[in-house]
């Protein structure tokens, strides 16, 4: 890769630890059968040990509330409001509006507006770290003379405006769903190259529309699958350019079934579709198969369940990150 010897190499290795603690709080107080209030709470910690950066502990917290209510019978609405802050990237009010309303028996038309909020993050502000090819990547917070980074970069928060429109239709024995969608990012956190380096920075405006759809048939009492397609435009309105690392379509496939009524076998295979990267190049796609099997209520009120995760070990292109060849798990839910 360029290097005189293995030890010379070392400088490229990346060993990073990264911990969450989650405190969660949800409140919900039904006053009938068409009026319920959820209030909440959010406490998350951040720990990272790493080789490329070192910083001290990150703490998120954030308050939200939310209203569902039926005025009418076929009416259906769902509204709320969430405030976001973090010791790094501030505070932000996010608020979203939406509804359902029944037009058949079966099927409902469904509308949604919410606002959306993001910090950027650690690796995104101190990252330091250079490639086996010699390039260095680097966070809008470091400089580094020799690369050509001369100044610190200041990295704003994303925000987002979505609007979605859609359909949710069923039979006995299936149901189908489509929604289209755009969604609108001011000062989107992008993966930018320059001559030397890799870093990040806000690109002012962007634009990303598109629809999903899901397809679930249950043709007997013991066995459901259920097929997922998305298909997503997403580009920088300020170039007009494809939006780096935003797969123009993602889709997956899930298997259940039950040899008992209390025991779930699950296999669910994801594919995530072409993608350009930080060189305006595109790589191709690729899929993960994840396996899990859950046994319900196997003691009073506890579930049981393991799995695992990319059973295939599939790798990934390099400029896709890394993901864990196979990993898997056990658990229980009380």
């Amino acid at each position: 890769m360029g290097y005189a010897s293995k030890e010379a190499s070392l400088s490229s290795v990346n060993k990073s630890t990264i911990k969450h603690i989650n405190n969660d709080l949800l409140g919900t107080y039904t006053i009938d059968k068409s009026n319920r209030v959820l209030t909440g709470l959010d406490y998350r910690i951040t720990n990272v040990k790493s080789t490329a950066y070192t910083k001290d502990d990150r703490k998120y917290k954030a308050i939200f509330a939310q209203h569902e209510y039926r005025p009418l019978e076929k009416l259906n609405l769902v509204y709320g409001a969430r405030y976001d802050k973090d010791t790094i990237g501030g505070g932000e009010t996010s608020v979203s509006f939406g509804g359902t309303y029944d037009i058949a028996s079966n099927t409902k038309l469904k509308a949604n507006y919410s606002q959306g909020f993001r910090a950027p993050d650690d690796r995104e502000l101190y990252v330091d770290q250079t490639s086996p090819n010699g390039k260095k990547m680097l966070g809008a917070t470091v400089i580094d003379t020799t690369a050509g980074k001369t100044t610190t970069w200041d990295l704003k928060p994303e925000t987002s405006e979505t609007v979605e429109f859609g359909v949710v239709t069923k039979g006995d024995i299936w149901s189908f769903d489509v929604t289209a969608f755009k969604t609108e990012i001011k000062d989107r956190i992008s993966q930018v190259t320059e001559t030397n380096y890799t870093s990040f920075e806000n690109v002012s405006k962007s634009e990303i529309k598109g629809y999903e759809s899901s397809f679930a048939i249950t043709p007997r009492d013991d066995f459901m699958a259920k097929i997922t397609y998305s298909d997503i435009d997403a580009k920088n309105k300020t170039n007009n350019k494809k939006i780096t690392q935003t797969p123009e379509n993602l889709a997956s496939l899930t298997l259940s079934y039950f040899p008992r009524g209390d025991i779930e076998l699950r296999s669910i295979t994801k594919y995530v579709g072409k993608q350009t990267n930080s060189d305006n190049e595109k790589i191709g796609g690729f899929s993960l198969t994840n396996v899990k099997v859950v046994y319900s209520d196997a003691f009073k009120n506890t579930d049981l369940f393991a799995g695992v995760d990319n059973v295939f070990g599939k790798t990934l292109d390099d400029d896709l990150g890394a993901i864990e060849k196979a990993n898997y798990y056990v658990g229980m839910k009380y």
